[in-house]
């Protein structure tokens, strides 16, 4: 008897049908942006730089909306640069995306998405109080230097779908192919 069976197969291919269709149908907000260079980054300014960005006036979403974002060096030289000075796993004391092989040329530092995007951000560019949870923990390692970092946010409007925000994430990782992290859901 097989794993995968023609009983399996109807059942597979309507839901991977459905989940298609839920991303051609899917409302996206707008983009929005801001840059912090790796001074401030190592400073620690994107504690409190992070929710005076999402503020209101520019994030007049719900503090839970369903986001997708992406970090991105200004240039390969900057990206290179941050990518080289992240620590290894036995010598960082903290836990944090893997390095991708074969990403070189990318800007594109990482990619996400999260029901919490202050939060989340924060704990990329910031640090958490644990060092437990898997994010990039700038402010504890970014090199000094010129360039500049950049943070892109996009609401997923009107869906709780799990599924669909990470085939969302997906579809990012694959196209811009982030040098940190890891595409799928744990």
């Amino acid at each position: 008897m097989s794993i995968f069976d023609d009983a399996l197969r109807a059942p597979t291919a309507e839901s991977l049908m459905a989940r298609s269709q839920a991303v051609q149908a899917v409302h996206l907000g707008e983009v929005v942006e801001t840059s912090f260079s790796p001074s401030q980054i190592r400073e620690g300014v994107c504690e409190a730089g992070i929710k005076t960005w999402l503020s209101e006036k520019i994030w007049p979403y719900q503090k839970k909306q369903p986001a997708l974002y992406d970090i991105t060096a200004n240039d390969d030289h900057t990206a290179s640069l941050i990518v080289g000075a992240f620590p290894s796993n036995s010598d960082r004391g903290f836990d944090g995306p893997k390095v991708n092989k074969g990403t070189e040329g990318s800007t594109t530092l990482y990619v996400g998405s999260s029901e919490d995007i202050q939060k989340r951000l924060r704990e990329h560019l910031w640090t958490t109080r644990s060092g437990c949870t898997y994010a990039m923990h700038l402010s504890r390692w970014c090199p000094s230097g010129e360039g500049s970092v950049r943070v892109r946010v996009q609401a997923i409007l009107h869906n709780e779908s799990r599924d669909l925000r990470q085939d969302l994430e997906d579809a990012v990782w694959r196209q811009f192919k982030p040098r940190l992290g890891k595409p799928g859901g744990r």
